[in-house]
């Protein structure tokens, strides 16, 4: 113990978080705290962080991540029990052996496959369950440490960089941002989102790639002692290892239906069908047996969380025990080990959301991004979020989140006709935007007359008259500041969802919707990107502790990498600026 805190000390891990917290609570001492009601944003002065809050934080720290805390210690216990298995130590050994020699192609493969998977899955946390069994093999066939760690956990952080259809940051943000827009932002920008993960998985890999050879080519091979679940090489053929295969296929496939976004990403239903079929399949009149079995919390494949997986993995832990003929002392031993083996990362993970906790119990990141993105006076136009189908553009001057102007079927001479917004059809959507003179056409005259208008009523410009504003032209949009809003906020908010829910209304009742889709994009790579650098990235420091790597040492060996990709999103960002 006295040894596990000298390391403690002395690792730059420990003391890149215990600066953020540093960081987080120097934050409340200077800067006050607030809250957004849509577009409205209410400061309530200081409320500064002392001594006694501190010791508040690590306890907070472990409620806010006790899904992510109980999961790894899950997962240690199983892995612990699996490394002390003969079949087990036989099934890695054996694969290592036959993919000597392809080494580079191994972690390539490892490398697409973990990111693709994160990228779809509800879960970036969940791909984890996969992380030790990899790591073992890629130890046993004498790769070192950032090679593995590129392909694991680094990889988990280029699916969280390029989510598509799944990762909890994005799914959580979406909820919260694009929920609230009635505009499908996501579907949007998937191409784009797709390209961001081809490329830099493609980037990524080449970097591991030359230094994977230029390690393996100087024989600088490290020892297999650096797995943190450290497997003995087994040969014996009197072991079976198809009943362990067998049990070990079967988690995988599970897993991997419950952590798919099967019905949000790709629109597949069968699996919330077969779901409330089972549960609503009866027993005698009333008894709903499945439903009962299951508990209250099951939920369908594409919609687990982490604490169902830790249910399949305790389960999972005692079938491999029965036929690996484990003694159940043997079991409690070797699952205790594999919670004391996982209690540094867990330790990491606790001390990151401290960090973040310091900004939650005193929210001035309200505060910082109503300073960088300031609505107009002038009162916006909001969309009908509600989806009433009375009315789409409305102007709220008071900020009551009721319409006071309904600009459908305006008729601004009074004569009758209909001359702004004109909803021929009466589906709830302008026909033509802007035609004054109801021509059919958007005319010279139209945009004269718009310009005359624009100073004293709010409007926004529909340029391919879909019924969906551009740009809000009375609130100002900034790349640079929104940016900047961005990487403070996504710096210390460990979750994307949180920076959603905190500023996500404000962001949506204050600009229009392509000003929307570019700060949906804006937000979401930053945090994608700060979670490949930031101190404050749970994944990547739990990772690094993992394999034993310094936070320094990360930076030395992708720093080439990091710089290419901050080159890529400013080019996209000043191109979705102009264009």
């Amino acid at each position: 113990m006295k040894n596990f805190w000298k390391n403690i000390s002395k690792n730059d891990i420990a003391k890149a978080i215990g600066a953020m917290i540093l960081i987080a609570v120097i934050l409340t001492w200077f800067i006050p705290y607030g809250y957004f009601s849509g577009a409205t944003y209410y400061e309530y002065g200081m409320n500064r962080l002392g001594l006694t809050d501190l010791t508040t934080l690590g306890y907070y720290g472990a409620y806010f991540a006790i899904d992510k805390v109980t999961f790894l210690l899950i997962l240690g216990g199983f892995y612990g029990l699996l490394s002390k298995t003969s079949a087990y130590q036989k099934i890695t050994t054996s694969i290592a052996k036959k993919l000597k020699g392809k080494e580079i192609v191994s972690l390539v493969v490892t490398s697409v496959i973990v990111a693709g998977l994160t990228s779809i899955s509800t879960s970036a946390y969940a791909i984890l369950l996969f992380v030790p069994f990899l790591v073992s093999i890629l130890f046993k066939m004498k790769l070192d440490r950032m090679s593995v760690f590129a392909a694991t956990f680094g990889s988990i952080l280029i699916g969280i960089l390029g989510a598509t259809f799944g990762t909890d940051s994005l799914i959580a943000f979406n909820n919260y941002y694009a929920g609230n827009l009635g505009t499908d932002v996501l579907g949007s920008t998937l191409i784009i989102r797709s390209v961001i993960l081809l490329v830099s998985l493609v980037l990524f890999n080449f970097f591991n790639v030359l230094h994977a050879k230029k390690v393996l080519g100087n024989k600088k091979l490290e020892e297999s002692k650096e797995d943190l679940f450290e497997v003995e090489n087994n040969t014996d053929k009197k072991v079976k290892t198809l009943p362990l295969i067998i049990v070990l296929a079967i988690v995988s496939v599970i897993s991997l239906l419950g952590i798919i976004n099967w019905s949000g990403g790709f629109g597949i239903e069968v699996f919330n069908d077969f779901h409330t079929w089972l549960t609503e399949l009866t027993i005698g009149k009333d008894i709903t047996i499945f439903a009962y079995i299951l508990g209250t919390a099951a939920n369908a494949f594409g919609a687990w969380d982490l604490f169902t997986l830790c249910t399949l993995l305790f389960i999972a832990s005692i079938v491999v025990a029965i036929i690996c003929k484990v003694n159940f002392s043997d079991y409690l031993a070797n699952i205790g080990n594999g919670f004391i083996r996982i209690g540094k990362p867990v330790l990491v993970l606790v001390g990151v959301y401290a960090a973040f906790i310091g900004l939650y119990m005193t929210p001035v990141m309200p505060t910082i991004t109503a300073k960088l993105l300031p609505v107009s006076e002038t009162p916006s136009i909001n969309l009908d979020y509600k989806g009433s189908g009375s009315a789409y553009f409305n102007i709220d001057t008071n900020n009551d989140f009721e319409a006071d102007y309904n600009l459908i079927n305006q008729d601004t001479d009074k004569d009758g006709k209909c001359d702004l917004n004109c909803d021929t059809n009466k589906d709830g959507y302008p026909d033509k935007n802007l035609d004054f003179d109801a021509d059919g056409e958007i005319s010279k005259t139209d945009k004269e007359l718009a310009e005359d208008i624009v100073g004293i009523s709010s409007l926004n410009y529909d340029s391919d008259g879909n019924g969906v504003p551009d740009v809000n032209v009375t609130t100002e949009f900034s790349v640079a500041k929104t940016v900047l809003a961005a990487v403070i906020t996504n710096l210390f908010h460990v979750d994307l969802g949180y920076t959603g829910y905190s500023v996500g209304a404000y962001l949506v009742s204050s600009f229009g919707a392509v000003a929307l889709t570019i700060i949906f994009l804006i937000y979401l790579l930053v945090y994608g990107f700060l979670q490949l650098v930031a101190p404050t990235s749970v994944l990547l420091m739990v990772g690094l502790t993992y394999t034993k790597l310094d936070y320094k040492s990360w930076f030395k060996y992708a720093w080439i990498f990091l710089l290419s990709i901050l080159v890529i999103l400013a080019v996209l960002f000043v191109l979705l600026a102009v264009l």
